[in-house]
């Protein structure tokens, strides 16, 4: 794919109000950067992405795009949808039905007063492109849905756009399709040489496609970072649960952790002044001072271990473990050949053990057990 010949640089604080709701969010994307806006249903992400593109207008705040206001209240600057550099790909593509896949495609150079011809050349370029070519001609209900995603986003792509902002682009599209249309548009937005956002609930599509995410919840920006760092360290229950960790909070003091209710977890501290330090930097937690006025002493932190790392027993177990506690089971679920238990007691968690584990230990709803998490499979850091 021929890169873009636009660059960008968004700088953003989105404000909107509506009756019962209010979105405040901060956003900054660079040149050649894709982010992920993710969240639940509800969180603002829908509206903080028609606020960028013009068709929501901002109660406070600023849309700043190569330096150049596109919505400042407080300016009285307001720039149209349609006089933006924006390109966006739509959750449903909104392919026009009655226009062939190349009409699609020129749509938004026209209104940008390209002449047809000029238009429908960049337009087969664009499909070339994107492999279609041979789709230039047909109506969008004769497409599949990962061919509709492409001429979407070839639409998106042909007026060469400063900011590209896309939908969730990938929710239409069937499990197998998915994978494949998830990998190629890797590719393009790898080739785009403006900013990209991309709107999203799936973690697996952010963690793909994007090179920063921003998490928001209830309209609030409640974590950023790399995928690597979000998965590996989440700050709030939601996050924890999109990338399939537990998340306790507690106090922590030497190398415990006290956890609402009065159990207690182990954890392995930093082992030297250097790593303390290190850890100290990195958002780890060292040994320090308690927090003033903290209800169980200490220091607040989050706790985050793998399912994977939690052990299921029958009786209470002998060995290494240092932190056991017991629990009922009050869920079962089948997760990529595995079966995760959801296990309510001192210490609500989730573990994922292996069909022949279910069927040995005869693991059913309401079983009494006792689960267990090493030391060294947990990972502490400030709340």
């Amino acid at each position: 794919m021929t890169p873009s010949r636009s660059t960008g640089e968004l700088a953003a604080r989105l404000v909107v109000r509506r009756p019962g709701f209010a979105l405040e969010v901060e956003l900054e994307v660079a040149s050649g950067e894709v982010v992920a806006l993710l969240g639940p249903n509800g969180a603002g992400k829908t509206t903080a992405l028609r606020a960028l593109a013009g068709l929501q207008a901002l109660d406070a705040g600023w849309v700043r795009l190569n330096g150049a206001a596109l919505d400042d209240p407080a300016a009285e600057v307001f720039i149209p949808a349609h006089q933006r550099p924006i390109g966006v790909v739509f959750q449903d593509y909104l392919l026009f039905p009655h226009l062939s896949a190349l009409d699609n495609v020129a749509f938004g150079l026209r209104c940008r007063g390209t002449p047809r011809a000029q238009a429908r050349t960049v337009a087969l370029s664009w499909l070339r492109r994107m492999g279609l070519s041979e789709y230039a001609h047909a109506r969008p209900r004769a497409l599949s849905g990962g061919q509709a995603q492409r001429v979407a986003l070839a639409r998106a792509l042909a007026t060469d756009p400063a900011l590209l902002l896309l939908d969730e682009p990938l929710a239409a599209l069937d499990a197998a399709t998915r994978v494949a249309v998830r990998a190629e548009l890797r590719h393009h937005l790898a080739d785009f040489a403006g900013c990209a956002i991309v709107v999203t609930h799936d973690p697996l599509d952010a963690m793909v496609l994007a090179d920063r995410l921003v998490v928001i919840e209830h309209g609030r920006v409640v974590q950023r970072g790399t995928p690597a760092q979000v998965a590996s360290r989440p700050l709030t229950p939601y996050v924890a649960r999109l990338v399939g960790l537990n998340l306790l909070r507690g106090w922590a003091e030497g190398d415990q952790v006290r956890l609402p209710g009065g159990a207690t977890l182990t954890f392995v501290p930093p082992e030297s002044d250097t790593t303390r330090k290190t850890e100290q930097e990195s958002g780890g937690v060292p040994q320090v001072e308690a927090d003033a006025g903290a209800p169980e002493g200490g220091r607040q932190v989050l706790v985050a271990f793998r399912p994977a790392a939690v052990a299921v027993y029958l009786e209470p177990p002998g060995g290494s473990p240092r932190n056991v506690w017991p629990g009922t089971i009050t869920g079962i679920d089948p997760h990529h050949g595995m079966v995760r238990l959801t296990v309510t007691g001192p210490v609500p968690l989730v573990a994922e053990v292996s069909t022949a584990a279910m069927a040995d230990l005869k693991l059913t709803i309401g079983a009494r057990v006792y689960v267990a998490v090493k030391a060294t499979e947990v990972d502490v850091y400030p709340a």
